[in-house]
């Protein structure tokens, strides 16, 4: 009974090894900000807090170094809660 249960192990031990091993695939997701209004959240945008700290806040602010062109979601709140 000990070498089938150690065979299973050796198993499990390479199957998980092989799922390690094989790409993983990831989608990327590019937004671009420039049509969203400045100074709101963007339309479809929800802000939430995890942990302690007070209100959050996400806006569309104006940047001319932004990749996209102009427009950048920047976190505003002033809270300093990690």
């Amino acid at each position: 009974m000990k070498t089938r249960n150690t065979l299973s192990m050796y198993g499990m031990l390479c199957v998980m090894l092989l799922a390690l091993a094989l790409p993983v695939s990831a989608e990327e997701a590019v937004i671009h900000f420039d049509h969203f209004e400045v100074g709101q959240t963007p339309r479809g945008f929800s802000t939430a807090l995890t942990g302690g700290g007070g209100p959050v806040s996400w806006i569309i602010q104006e940047d001319a170094t932004a990749p996209s062109g102009g427009k950048v979601l920047a976190q505003t709140s002033t809270d300093r809660t990690d």
